[in-house]
């Protein structure tokens, strides 16, 4: 093992689900106690000496020990300048070996209460470490001390904080305001993975108010087929292909496909169309089985002599510039086996039919977005048959309608990605 940056433990740790244990220490027992504990236990661990200590226990002599204490550990060990004070303390944990990543300086709020400036001073405080890359924490409910209501006055902060670079809060995690605002926060702010948690997270709360928990029997050891249809169902595409590896040793690539890929996304669909599953966990798990299907794909194509499903030409029409939908109807066409040829956004109608008769192409595929643009996919229909082009046309948008699809003769419509592979499959006359 080695000595690793916090950060990267972090990370490993919020993938796996899991805490890491962090320990102050001032002397050297406390440094050799707290790594044979973790290489007892076979855990990473965070050792971390706070500024405050310092007095007494110098950085010039800690610092150097826990570098070497950690890079002999027989686990992983992070070392942590915690509660930064100063930059110059700042700056000699960095010339001992410390990382940028290691340090986290305090923000020390104070009541606004009692200094109406507190609050900017402290954002101030976070701004400017953030640009010099440094990690940051604050004690959250300071900030409100001596004023009434003050998990208003704490949330608000919070969100402020972290959109000018906060990175920990000492804060009460059971304060769901708190953790809302949290995780919206981080949602905006588009941090990794923060759509999916966000949503995870109000699921559970929704279930918890709407019925009482029964007690559930153990569960029984999940098959790896079952283990592959989870990593689709909750979009987990880091997983999804050690768990594809393992099916192989048991399973073909094509029952892989039939009895976990294909039922898990067909899932995901029919939560999506009750409103349980919301867009992001759509796309996580359109993602996750687009991960796995690549990886068998050689596999697959072996078993059946190499030949998709049918050719699609898919596009956003003329005028338009809005591909999320398109994208995603692409992902999931692609994800059933059929070979999809995605021209982007703002195509030309010449453009549409050329590339359909180059590729054969079975089926054509427009989006609109806008009631301005869909006047264009009448147009490629109309185009088509003046060229001979006899591939079936399915169209999508948030603007389009079955009656609009008759109404143009369109051969198909579909109202999400779920629905325009059953569609397609339908129009081609395709078995499930």
């Amino acid at each position: 093992m080695a000595l690793v940056t916090m950060k990267e433990l972090l990370e490993r740790a919020k993938n796996n689900h899991r805490g890491i244990g962090a320990f102050s220490v001032g002397n050297m027992e406390m440094v050799k106690g707290a790594i044979q504990a973790a290489e007892e236990l076979d855990t990473p661990i965070i050792l971390q000496i706070a500024e405050v200590r310092l007095k007494h226990s110098p950085l010039a002599l800690m610092g150097p020990m826990m570098i070497q204490a950690a890079k002999e550990a027989k686990v992983d060990v992070a070392v942590h300048l915690d509660h930064g004070l100063t930059m110059e303390m700042v700056e000699k944990a960095l010339e001992l070996g410390f990382t940028k990543e290691d340090i986290v300086v305090d923000g020390l709020v104070a009541t606004v209460g009692a200094n109406k400036n507190a609050a900017l001073e402290t954002l101030e405080t976070i701004r400017y470490c953030k640009e010099q890359g440094l990690a940051t924490i604050c004690g959250l409910s300071n900030i409100s001390f001596g004023l009434p209501e003050r998990s208003y006055i704490n949330a608000a902060f919070l969100t402020m904080a972290i959109a000018n670079g906060l990175t920990m809060a000492i804060a009460n995690p059971n304060q769901e305001l708190l953790t809302s605002c949290m995780l919206a926060s981080d949602l905006l702010l588009h941090k990794q993975d923060a759509d999916l948690s966000y949503i995870e997270v109000m699921n559970e709360r929704k279930q918890r108010t709407a019925k009482t928990v029964e007690q559930e029997a153990p569960a029984a050891e999940k098959s790896v087929l079952q283990k592959v249809y989870e990593c689709v169902l909750k979009g987990n595409k880091t997983k999804i292909v050690d768990q594809v590896h393992e099916a192989l040793k048991e399973h073909e690539a094509q029952q892989i496909l039939n009895e976990a890929l294909l039922p898990a996304i067909n899932e995901v669909g029919d939560l999506f169309d009750k409103g349980i599953y919301f867009l992001p966990q759509l796309i996580a798990s359109a993602e996750a089985m687009k991960t796995a299907i690549e990886d068998i794909q050689p596999l697959l194509l072996a078993a059946s002599n190499g030949k998709p499903k049918a050719t699609i030409v898919i596009a956003t029409v003329e005028g338009d510039i809005h591909d999320i939908g398109k994208n995603l109807v692409a992902l999931m066409l692609k994800n059933y086996g059929f070979r999809v040829i995605d021209l982007g956004k703002d195509v030309p109608k010449e453009v549409i039919i050329e590339t359909a008769k180059k590729e054969h192409a079975d089926i054509i595929a427009l989006s609109a977005l806008m009631t301005t643009t869909m006047q264009q996919m009448k147009h490629v229909i109309e185009y088509a048959k003046e060229q001979g082009v006899t591939a079936k046309v399915l169209i999508g948008g948030a603007v389009i309608t079955q009656e609009y699809a008759d109404e143009i003769g369109a051969d198909g419509y579909s109202k999400d990605a779920a629905e325009a592979v059953k569609v397609a499959k339908q129009v081609l006359g395709l078995r499930d």
